[in-house]
């Protein structure tokens, strides 16, 4: 599938459509901002189960990364958002991708470094999404029509997850991390 093909079948879906559409009113509150993770791969694979495009999506992630580490900064750009998209009736989620390993490790017990970027969150994004692949021959559809796959890696998932990131443009967010960022 074609980078091209792909963003298609994504915008499928009217809601990343409209998401999509509006990144650019980003820019003065939340820079960098990227539509991230199961509503773009959930969408492709609806298409590809002849389901609509919208079906099984829980919510529509969008990733930023912003140095401020505040809550009350991280409020701001999801009250924002939420009154950006207003008008779609969908769950949007925003999360400051600098923030994550202050909320993430208490909230699930696992350890998540501090990341220095939004493609770094999706990297994560991308390790955890590997366990998910519709078209594998070992991958099952389960009651609720979702797809899963587990224990090893699944190429497919991987490829998908990766178009994902090239869609997104790189953003490297590094003056104030404490580590060296990878491209």
């Amino acid at each position: 599938m074609t980078e091209q093909e792909f963003l298609a079948l994504v915008r499928q879906n009217p809601i990343n459509a409209a998401i999509l559409d509006r990144l650019p009113q980003f820019e003065a509150f939340a820079p960098g901002v990227m539509l991230v993770a199961g509503s773009l791969f959930g969408t492709v694979w609806n298409a590809q189960a002849g389901n609509a495009p919208t079906d099984h999506i829980k919510d529509y992630d969008l990733f930023s990364w912003d140095a401020d580490l505040s809550s009350e900064a991280e409020d701001a750009v999801i009250r924002q958002t939420a009154e950006l998209f207003a008008d779609l009736n969908a769950p949007i989620e925003i999360r400051n991708q600098a923030r994550v390993h202050l909320w993430f490790n208490p909230k699930y017990g696992l350890n998540r470094p501090p990341l220095c970027s939004v493609r770094e969150g999706i990297e994560h994004l991308t390790e955890k999404a590997q366990r998910f692949c519709p078209t594998c021959k070992a991958a099952k559809q389960s009651r609720a029509g979702g797809f899963r796959r587990a224990g090893r890696t699944c190429k497919a998932a991987k490829q998908r997850m990766e178009q994902v990131a090239v869609l997104s443009r790189r953003t490297r967010n590094s003056e104030n991390c404490s580590r060296p960022v990878s491209d």
